[in-house]
């Protein structure tokens, strides 16, 4: 239906989330930190957060909460990594996320022959803490 469009496909979805969770997991490794971009789709992210959140402090980021991310997509151990020790960070939800989605033009290529790519990604920042 043209006017209530059923979104992407599952894998879709699940695949984008695969990808923001591994790259989340990925930051946390860090010991200081507090920012992650991923690669991540304008039809999928619209399809998760459309409506959801709140304003945030910064221009062009959106508040989120925990409960803003489904879990179906987003399970608990998406947002901590500890290692072989039981030793880890987790994002501290009590200020949530600030989220920025943007889709910007790829400078990979310069030439004017070669066709326009666009680059779309997703940005985190958050506090963290130590368990």
């Amino acid at each position: 239906d043209f006017q209530h469009p059923a979104g992407p496909h599952q894998s879709i979805v699940h695949a984008e989330c695969d990808r923001l969770v591994r790259a989340v997991t990925t930051a946390l490794r860090r010991p200081v930190g507090g920012s992650v971009t991923a690669e991540f789709r304008s039809d999928v992210f619209y399809h998760l957060f459309a409506g959801k959140g709140e304003a945030h402090a910064r221009r062009g980021y959106t508040k989120l909460s925990k409960g803003d991310f489904p879990s179906k997509y987003f399970p608990e151990l998406a947002w901590k990594w500890q290692d072989q020790h039981h030793q880890g960070r987790c994002i501290d939800w009590m200020e949530g996320v600030a989220v920025r989605h943007r889709v910007r033009q790829s400078k990979l290529w310069s030439s004017k022959e070669s066709p326009l790519l666009l680059s779309e990604r997703i940005t985190l920042q958050y506090n963290s803490s130590v368990f």
